[in-house]
């Protein structure tokens, strides 16, 4: 017992002092999917990513180069608890879909799932939206640190 609080407690103050992720990142991420006839089409962009540690939490900014064609995106603000291990963040945001030619806007949920090894990152993303049998099959995201 005296040996499992002692694990914990070192593991937590571990986490308070850094985490992996604390860092930049240079990223390759989806920057749009399209579904037609239920096959999956990725355009990947260019981004960054800023991890911050706050408390026992792991705040992100991630921002991406706007795809071809279409209106920069905002920077997105994301947050996770700070753990040892894959790292998940889940993000709400506002989709733009067009369904038979017309165009809707629907909530999209995006869950990222990160693993850091040394300066790689490694993960994936999904996506669904609310409201609709759609979801984003996982998708390979991968960064690498630009600095600490």
């Amino acid at each position: 017992m005296i040996y499992q609080l002692l694990s914990a407690a070192v593991v937590a103050a571990t986490l308070t002092q850094t985490h992996p992720l604390v860092g930049a990142w240079e990223m390759q991420l989806p920057g749009a999917v399209r579904m037609e006839n239920g096959q999956q089409t990725i355009t990947y962009v260019k981004g960054t990513l800023e991890v911050v540690l706050q408390g026992d939490s792991l705040i992100a900014t991630l921002a991406s180069e706007p795809v071809e064609g279409r209106p920069p995106r905002p920077p997105a603000r994301i947050a996770a608890k700070a753990a040892a291990g894959p790292v998940t963040f889940t993000q709400r945001s506002e989709a733009t879909l067009n369904m038979n030619g017309e165009e809707v806007k629907r909530t999209s949920v995006s869950t990222y799932v990160f693993t850091v090894t040394a300066d790689d990152l490694k993960g994936t993303i999904t996506r669904s939206i609310e409201g609709l049998d759609v979801a984003m099959a996982p998708v390979d995201i991968s960064g690498k640190r630009t600095k600490k």
